[in-house]
């Protein structure tokens, strides 16, 4: 499905859209000026990672990974990286996670290089997951779980909620919009928490977009049950 075909059928999505589009110039504008970050490769990741501390949650690599010399932008970025409650505005939030986003080599955030993860906050970043996706693997069909703040995926348990850990699956439903099959909303009746999965292959650049996919999250407000994960919301 074409991008903008989808967003007419949505227009509701449009003003992310929008703004996203805005910020994704800046970081390009931003990533000509600092210097180059040298990222641990996966297999330094891994030996970061054993203990269960993500990788950015590490003081030695994140100091080398924050990419400005000014003490304002560094303690912003920083506090931001450590997932801390500042008063800053969203749109810097958006451009700030847009840029880590940037910055991770794109093979780290493979969910082939974390198969041995199995934690429900991101090896990468330390961020709760905002969304999933259903795959089928060769023992059935695996979930494996999207990271809003730098873009990663790694493999999680199949049942149950990702936020608070219940598997009791009779406080556990999905909610659907039956003219958009592709996700669905796995609801924690526990915790009030929802999960949006994308249960199907081949258009994930659309489906497991957080912003792309905002009506499901009105649906969910609708529903009175509360969105995890996202950077514009945590």
């Amino acid at each position: 499905m074409k991008l903008q075909d989808y967003i007419s059928r949505h227009e509701v999505i449009r003003p992310l859209v929008e703004t996203q589009s805005e910020v994704d110039r800046i970081v390009d504008g931003l990533l000509k000026v600092i210097e180059p970050i040298e990222f641990p490769s996966l297999d330094e990741c891994k030996k970061l990672t054993a203990d269960g501390l993500p990788v950015l949650q590490h003081k030695d690599v994140a100091d080398k990974f924050i990419p400005f010399d000014g003490e304002t932008d560094r303690k912003i970025f920083a506090s931001i990286l450590r997932q801390e409650k500042i008063d800053c505005d969203p749109k810097l939030r958006l451009i700030v996670w847009t840029l880590i986003d940037r910055l991770v080599p794109t093979e780290l955030k493979a969910s082939g290089g974390w198969d041995s993860w199995r934690k429900n906050y991101c090896p990468i970043c330390g961020r709760r997951p905002v969304m999933a996706q259903l795959r089928k693997e060769f023992q059935g069909r695996a979930r494996f779980l999207k990271c809003d703040g730098c873009g990663a995926m790694w493999e999680y348990n199949r049942l149950g909620c990702v936020y608070c850990g219940n598997d009791d699956l009779t406080t556990m439903r999905i909610l659907e919009i039956e003219s958009e099959p592709e996700i669905r909303l796995d609801v924690c009746d526990k915790c009030r928490a929802y999960l949006k999965t994308y249960n199907h292959e081949g258009e994930e650049k659309i489906y497991l977009n957080d912003r792309l996919t905002l009506h499901f999250d009105l649906l969910a407000d609708d529903a009175g049950v509360r969105k995890c994960g996202s950077i514009l919301v945590e």
